[in-house]
């Protein structure tokens, strides 16, 4: 009978006078348990793995049978004088190379077109983002260009008035002192 975890856990010994500490038993069951658990997770975790092998040992044994069968005929096949079969099995294989190789061509230009189509949209996208940018620099500075020549005109206006203010614009105004 095959002992388990559980079976160590659940198991009581009867006290007895003159027997061993019931604490030390307790941990040595305890550590027994954790022990055999470890056991047959491990033996569980192998068993599974030894199941995975054959599997796979019959999968390459079907193979090898195949690849045998492959051999056999291409052994038998008689290149000066084939048979029609041969003629056909060689034309579809040819034919599956032929459509293999197409497929993969295809597969590969459509994704070079689309990372090309993918790095175009997003230089465009860099390139419009910096034409928006570039414009908007080019308004605030026709805007910071109008208001400075506003307050400029509106400055050589205040010195003009003030200059008109403070100066005579006639020439009687002005008194010729003799020395």
């Amino acid at each position: 009978m095959a002992i388990k975890p559980s079976d160590i856990d659940s198991i009581a010994f009867s006290p007895a006078a003159r027997g061993y500490s019931t604490g030390e038993v307790d941990a040595f069951l305890e550590q027994l348990s954790e022990e055999l658990s470890v056991i047959y997770r491990k033996n569980n975790e192998l068993a599974a793995r030894l199941i995975a092998s054959q599997a796979q040992v019959k999968q390459l044994n079907k193979k090898i049978a195949e690849l045998e069968q492959e051999c056999r005929e291409a052994r038998s096949y008689d290149p000066s004088n084939p048979s029609s079969d041969q003629i056909s099995q060689i034309l579809i294989v040819a034919q599956q190379s032929a459509d293999q190789i197409v497929s993969e061509a295809q597969q590969t230009a459509e994704k070079i077109r689309d990372e090309g189509d993918k790095k175009a949209r997003e230089v465009i996208a860099q390139v419009l983002a910096e034409s928006e940018s570039e414009l908007r620099e080019v308004d605030r500075l026709k805007k910071s260009r109008s208001e400075f020549r506003d307050n400029y005109l509106k400055m050589v206006d205040y010195f003009a008035r003030e200059a008109a203010a403070v100066m005579p614009t006639d020439e009687s105004d002005f008194a010729i002192v003799p020395e």
